[in-house]
């Protein structure tokens, strides 16, 4: 059975298709899993991190540190205080490899400030 569709509804179904690879795209991107973070070994560069975890939620260079801090979100973790964030630090040294990685939990700050 051939269905031919015409050149509107071919460029729609392009588009739809286009932006929801898009979107699974940018969804990887930031969020990472309990699994994924154990494969982030000492010593690993920052294109193999991205490789592994996608794109960091923000990167921090501090002046007392060696190299930056980039930060992910955990996905698929539950919080019993509302707005809670489980975030995951990668530092990386001078050279740009990953020194150390680390998860903590995170509070909204409640003062307004």
């Amino acid at each position: 059975m051939n269905i031919k569709l015409g050149t509107i509804a071919t460029h729609s179904l392009l588009t739809v298709g286009l932006a929801l690879g898009v979107a699974s795209a940018h969804a990887r991107d930031y969020n990472v899993t309990h699994d994924q973070e154990q494969l982030v070994q000492p010593g690993m560069t920052a294109d193999a991190l991205k490789a592994v975890l996608g794109s960091p939620a923000a990167v921090e260079a501090v002046g007392s540190e060696p190299g930056p801090i980039w930060t992910y979100q955990v996905a698929n973790v539950s919080s019993a205080i509302p707005d809670g964030r489980t975030l995951f630090d990668i530092q990386f040294g001078a050279d740009g490899r990953v020194i150390s990685a680390n998860e903590f939990f995170t509070v909204p700050d409640s003062t307004g400030d």
